[in-house]
């Protein structure tokens, strides 16, 4: 049990020029957990399991560049190089990886290129860098047709992503994230693909897969779930693209159990 629970924040320098981000530090000489968020939210979508996980670990979370508290990028980056760097900044050698979506699919991305740094993936809803994905014309016309409009924007996406309730927590989330998104698409670069290596995962894994997720999230994670060995798979019916939001202390005792913390 970590004794005291600290809110260090700060902003870690990045990459090769001046490009920042911000990341809060729970400290203590706990196990370390780091908890990456998806691409419709940012890392306030783990606020409602912070306090309870940081009483037990020294808990780490961050927004990638653009997103939340950090500023813009202004060159190339990805997920894998960023937690790599925010590790090594806070001396952290090895760590219990949490990820939501595209967060889910960095965490999968570091346990099979750089496995001696993840000690077990709690993954939400992962979005599995190189997964094949169903063709979808009448979502790609609406994507068209919100164009630049961030409003229009915000709508599309709940519907896709917020099935469980469209509540002004979530509409927050998906205005601050579409409002990253133009960025993030102009400079975030994926690590290369690693579904085809997803056997190679060797560390505990949960795989939690929302019944009102996106259908064909849906299918692709039940397919990956398959490729990793011994992966745990756990579905909540009600749930949509934001368990950590919808189903908080069921996330909570997940990770815990995954991370052997309970």
């Amino acid at each position: 049990m970590v004794a005291t629970v600290a809110r260090m924040e700060l902003l870690l320098r990045v990459g090769h020029g001046l490009d920042q981000v911000w990341v809060q530090d729970s400290g203590g000489d706990g196990p370390a957990v780091l908890l990456l968020h998806s691409g419709v939210a940012d890392s306030s979508l783990y606020d409602d399991i912070w306090p309870q996980l940081a009483a037990r670990a020294r808990v780490v979370r961050l927004d990638y560049r653009a997103y939340g508290r950090s500023p813009l990028a202004t060159a190339q980056w990805s997920i894998v190089d960023d937690v790599l760097t925010v590790l090594g900044r806070l001396g952290i050698e090895r760590a219990h990886l949490v990820g939501t979506s595209m967060g889910g699919g960095g965490a999968l991305d570091l346990a099979v290129l750089h496995h001696e740094r993840v000690a077990s993936l709690t993954l939400l809803c992962p979005g599995i860098t190189g997964a094949p994905w169903p063709d979808d014309p009448e979502t790609d016309t609406e994507f068209e047709r919100a164009g630049e409009d961030p409003e229009a924007m915000v709508a599309l996406m709940a519907r896709l992503w917020a099935a469980s309730g469209q509540e002004p927590r979530i509409l927050d989330l998906l205005r601050r994230a579409v409002r990253a998104m133009p960025n993030d698409n102009e400079f975030e670069v994926e690590a290369p693909s690693t579904y085809d290596r997803l056997g190679e995962v060797a560390v505990p894994t949960t795989m939690v897969i929302g019944g009102l997720d996106y259908p064909g999230l849906v299918a692709g994670n039940h397919a990956a779930a398959a490729l990793i060995p011994g992966c745990r798979v756990v579905e909540l019916p009600g749930c949509d693209h934001y368990p950590s939001i919808r189903e908080p202390e069921t996330v909570l005792r997940l990770i815990l159990e995954t991370a052997s913390l309970a």
